[in-house]
């Protein structure tokens, strides 16, 4: 969410002077026009001020005369998934946020932000980066380039795509780092909230130390490279009424021999000369219900394989949502190289 209160203008302020605000060079296409109150009462956009001067308005005119008695907006806290594809078909392309008192709070840039997703997300970038030396040795593996471009700077803007306001870091290793570039490169996109691990915790162990009011926690490794869809992601697991949900994609081999295939008596069936296997792995993203999150002890390392294991054990339902698209374990220097990265 951006949150811009310049954007806001009184009822009474001319049409004249409502268009150079818009003018000025800012790209302030849409402003919130308010009342006395300072509720927002409609949006101004140039297309409102052309038609208002087609229908014998005046420039002088106050814009309250130009804007509409409808308009879209969404609301300070909601539980559901906020989806700005319609906004968008239409050509809305600022959607303010308003609170209680129908204030403006903030807004959303359609074309910068997908949705906004009702989690908090977790990602895990504690971790040493020891497969990676020597590129690790001195910078800290989440802040290692891709095409000029750390790689946690590209997931801190795949979650702020989606909408993710509430976003914690767990950190260890070079935490003062990862902290101090994490704040300037998200700045006042999204609030940040760092766990800092005295001892390393595993892929789950950060999740118990996280203090949220969302029902839902997106938690995420911090050496991936992927598009995947998160909003999707996030209504498989729901509708499903799953109580968490892990990510999937397909990881293929060749066999280098032709593989024999036999019954208990050793009896040849057929042979496969030099086959492909495909299996669905583990992606390392996963959406974890509060409730999961509340039995886990805190602070003791965790994992989160096991935990998934545990879970499902215990009879709570695991969606396995499969991913197709981009998506690349940044962990292993080979790896890390085939995304266009070259080693110094």
């Amino acid at each position: 969410m951006i949150y811009t209160p310049e954007l806001c203008i009184p009822a009474h302020l001319s049409g004249r002077a409502a268009w150079a605000l818009m003018n000025q060079g800012h790209d302030w296409n849409t402003l919130f026009v308010c009342s006395e109150k300072q509720e927002v009462i409609g949006t101004l956009t140039d297309g409102d001020i052309r038609r208002g001067l087609l229908d014998k308005q005046s420039l002088e005119d106050p814009v309250s005369g130009f804007i509409k008695n409808t308009f879209a907006f969404i609301t300070e806290k909601s539980t559901q998934l906020d989806s700005f594809q319609e906004f968008a078909a239409k050509g809305i392309r600022r959607i303010p946020v308003l609170d209680i008192d129908k204030k403006y709070i903030g807004h959303y840039d359609t074309e910068k932000t997908f949705c906004r997703l009702p989690v908090s997300a977790l990602i895990l970038a504690g971790g040493k980066g020891v497969r990676m030396q020597p590129l690790t040795l001195e910078t800290p593996k989440p802040l290692l380039q891709i095409h000029g471009v750390p790689i946690l700077g590209r997931i801190l803007d795949h979650l702020i795509a989606y909408g993710i306001e509430e976003i914690h870091l767990a950190l260890h290793h070079e935490a003062e780092k990862i902290q101090s570039f994490s704040e300037a490169w998200v700045k006042d996109r999204a609030q940040l909230k760092f766990i800092l691990e005295t001892a390393p915790l595993g892929t789950a162990g950060g999740l118990s130390l996280m203090e949220s009011d969302f029902n839902w926690s997106l938690v995420l490794n911090a050496d991936l490279m992927t598009d995947i869809t998160l909003d999707a992601f996030y209504q498989a697991v729901v509708q499903s009424q799953a109580s968490a949900g892990v990510v999937s994609t397909t990881w293929k081999t060749d066999v280098p021999y032709a593989v024999l295939e036999h019954d208990a008596d050793y009896q040849l069936q057929t042979i496969k000369e030099k086959p492909e296997l495909s299996f669905s792995v583990n992606a390392g993203i996963y959406l974890i219900h509060k409730k999961l999150i509340s039995n886990m002890a805190m602070g003791e390392r965790a994992d989160m394989p096991d935990m998934i294991r545990l879970w499902a054990d215990k009879g709570e339902a695991i969606k396995v949502f499969p991913w197709s698209g981009l998506w690349k374990d940044l962990g292993r220097p080979e790896d890390f190289y085939s995304v266009g990265s070259q080693p110094r």
